[in-house]
């Protein structure tokens, strides 16, 4: 769109997998969308058997595709999982968080190439329990190039029972790994979806 939020000339385009349902949930514009666009989500396609795939897309400024990629392989053999939100790291690649339906659902961190997307490295956080509902709904790099993950959790929420999760942030180190995490909530349902660190101790 211009500023007046007219559509461009060539615009809008569909992207994914041919003949497959797909969808986009987050964007990253690159150098401010001069250098085009990174897009996450997820597509009925690829390796995985028992759901959807994690979908990744980088379009150059007018919208032509350079690269996609829904094959980065399962989680677990039976669960399907999706991307929520993507955020860039120092090192110019970029940190996919979503949820799998591992585990009795679980959030995932994915690390990727800026270059061609190719997987640099996975993990998985689950509930305390099997039961447990857990979901990454938004991504940050901390300043100490760790990153900071939100979302929910709880035992008796998510997409197939309803009920209430609670507000939910894990910090990990650089590669990823669980340095801690909180959960905050309470009788009402929580979710978190952003992260901002205001200084080195405070963060919202």
């Amino acid at each position: 769109l211009d500023a007046r939020g007219n559509l461009l000339s060539g615009w809008p385009k569909t992207y994914g997998p041919s003949g497959a349902r797909s969808g986009l949930r987050a964007m990253h514009a690159i150098n401010g969308g001069a250098d085009g666009y990174l897009a996450v989500g997820f597509a009925d396609a690829g390796p995985n058997q028992g759901g959807v795939n994690t979908f990744a897309l980088r379009i150059d400024a007018a919208g032509a595709v350079l690269w996609q990629k829904f094959d980065y392989g399962d989680f677990c053999a039976a669960g399907g999982d999706e991307a929520y939100a993507i955020t860039p790291t120092a090192d110019g690649h970029y940190v996919l968080a979503g949820r799998t339906g591992c585990f009795g659902w679980a959030g995932f961190l994915l690390k990727i190439n800026g270059s061609n997307g190719n997987e640099i490295w996975r993990r998985s956080f689950d509930g305390d329990s099997e039961a447990a509902y857990l979901e990454l709904d938004g991504v940050a790099e901390a300043a100490d190039g760790g990153l900071f993950a939100t979302g929910q959790v709880g035992t008796d929420c998510g997409p197939a029972v309803g009920g209430s999760c609670d507000a939910l942030l894990i910090k990990t180190d650089a590669s990823g790994n669980e340095v801690w995490r909180h959960s905050y909530g309470g009788a009402e349902k929580g979710e978190a979806s952003s992260f901002d660190q205001k200084t080195a101790k405070r963060y919202t």
